[in-house]
């Protein structure tokens, strides 16, 4: 495991432990946040093969959003389809699914956690 890897590890953990420790912050001002920082630990896109509908940066801030308010993938859906202002903080032109939320975690935040 190179260094790189262990940086954007400890770069993960650092963001999603800020997504656990903010404080009072309006919702749509927490959204906007954790996409800008999102964007300084993950590229946009995972390969050049990846479909490109949703940034990765922006399924990390969804699920930002979905630690700071406690929803659930499904929830997270529906209040995203709901709430166009923080859609329009997120970038998001369309809302993702919940199953698009559940396998970005999977895919990243999970091994991350299980040291893989």
């Amino acid at each position: 495991m190179g260094i790189a890897s262990n940086q954007k590890r400890v770069n993960l953990k650092l963001l999603w432990l800020f997504a656990v420790a903010m404080a009072e912050v309006g919702l749509v001002r927490f959204a906007r946040l954790a996409l800008d920082v999102s964007r300084t630990v993950l590229p946009a896109q995972r390969t050049k093969f990846s479909k490109q509908q949703f940034a990765q940066p922006q399924l990390l801030a969804v699920l930002c959003l979905m630690r700071y308010e406690d929803w659930t993938f499904r929830e997270a859906e529906v209040r995203l389809s709901e709430h166009s202002e923080l859609r329009s903080a997120l970038e998001l032109n369309s809302v993702p699914d919940y199953t698009t939320l559940d396998r970005f975690w999977r895919g990243l935040i999970l091994p991350m956690w299980r040291g893989g």
